[in-house]
């Protein structure tokens, strides 16, 4: 993506001026990719950068599979995954693939502290990136009925 001069504060910009959510996620994955397979053992086997794709990175390290789930949000909002969902993905990973799996959440926001604020993602636009590395995911965290009841509902809507 083509850096853009946005200026100060908020511009005028149109609708195709945002980042979409493919755009959104592929720039968060290039942010794990940099930190986890410069120098850390991991060879890099497949990745999505399709939003709600499970997993959007694998990766093996010494004969072993790690699945990947990669969620971005831009601030002020934070990317989150679900007790629910990480128990889900950790036990159809080791179940069906006994594999690994990891939750990597990737926040970013404009350099600007309006767009910040605002939450904007303008293409081309200076951002802050926080990642604090990989959470491993074990699949047996505790969750109430209600957080399956949402998460039942959340997958319905999951094309």
């Amino acid at each position: 993506m083509q850096n853009k001069d946005w200026g100060k504060g908020i511009p005028s910009y149109n609708e195709s001026d945002l980042m979409t959510d493919e755009e959104l996620i592929r720039f968060a994955m290039d942010i794990v990719a940099k930190y986890e397979l410069n120098g850390n053992g991991y060879e890099l086997v497949d990745w999505s950068c399709q939003p709600n794709v499970f997993p959007n990175i694998v990766l093996k390290k010494d004969d072993k599979l790690i699945f990947v789930v990669v969620k971005v949000a831009v601030a002020p909002n934070h990317a989150t995954l679900s007790n629910f969902w990480k128990n889900t993905y950790a036990q159809k990973a080791k179940k069906d693939y006994g594999a690994s799996c990891f939750f990597a959440s990737v926040n970013i926001g404009a350099c600007d502290a309006e767009r910040f604020d605002a939450g904007l993602a303008l293409r081309g636009d200076a951002f802050y990136a926080n990642y604090k590395g990989m959470e491993e995911l074990t699949g047996d965290i505790p969750i109430t009925q209600e957080e399956i009841d949402k998460g039942l509902a959340e997958a319905k809507n999951i094309n």
